[in-house]
């Protein structure tokens, strides 16, 4: 089945967030890197974490790994064009990154409306595969073109707990030697 791009873009004109619209911009008509990152920034918190929905089941306005995911996946899409922003995220992971290395699956949410109950009922305090693994796998295709991301010093960089001595999710652990 051939895909109709004018139908693409009337779908996305009558349905799409404005950050999806200028997504498909950039990857299909020669849309500006500037206008992406702009609409991902509204979902920015000043703590560099990412919330206000950028996941659509999460509606929550705190920072949370999923908006974390969201966020990595609007950046890799822009290779090669960088962002101070993908590091910032990596910083803030490193704020929530667990004892054991890995990620909660969501962190406390204040207001539960607008949020899917799987995300509301997280527990804060337990590392998920899940999470660790999405926020991780998307953080790798930044860090294919971003040494910034590549290099960081944080939880998706090489670094052990001092802790529990074990090993933290990082794109260097996870790369072919």
């Amino acid at each position: 089945m051939p895909i109709d791009p004018k139908t693409a873009e009337s779908f996305l004109a009558q349905h799409a967030r404005l950050l999806d619209r200028r997504r498909y911009e950039f990857l299909f008509t020669g849309g500006a890197p500037e206008a992406v990152l702009a609409a991902v920034d509204g979902y920015r918190n000043p703590d560099g974490g990412y919330g206000w929905g950028l996941e659509p089941d999460l509606r929550a306005p705190e920072s949370q790994p999923g908006g974390a995911l969201h966020a990595f996946e609007a950046f890799a899409e822009l290779g090669p064009h960088t962002t101070p922003r993908a590091e910032q995220l990596c910083d803030w992971l490193e704020t929530i990154t667990l004892p054991d290395g890995g990620l909660p699956f969501a962190l406390p949410i204040t207001d539960r409306s607008g949020c899917a109950p799987f995300w509301a009922d997280a527990d804060p305090t337990t590392s998920t595969l899940q999470s660790t693994a999405f926020v991780t796998s998307a953080a790798l295709r930044v860090a294919a073109h971003d040494a910034a991301v590549a290099d960081h010093p944080g939880p998706l960089g090489p670094s052990t707990t001092a802790s529990s001595g074990s090993t933290r999710w990082t794109p260097h652990r996870m790369r072919s030697p």
